[in-house]
């Protein structure tokens, strides 16, 4: 798949969970369209966090 194959993935997607690497959620939230969430998945309470 190339790039731009995965960008169209990422972009039809409705939500997105990256689990414990915040460095890579900050990354890729702009790669994302405004309608998808993106949501951070940490192993702490609270348990997740919506990064938009």
């Amino acid at each position: 798949m190339g790039d731009k194959s995965n960008l169209e993935l990422l972009r039809s997607l409705d939500f997105l969970v990256i689990v414990n690497i915040v460095g890579k959620a900050l990354k890729v939230k702009p790669l994302l369209g405004h309608h998808i969430k993106l949501i951070l998945w940490i192993h702490n309470e609270p348990g997740f966090v919506f990064l938009q």
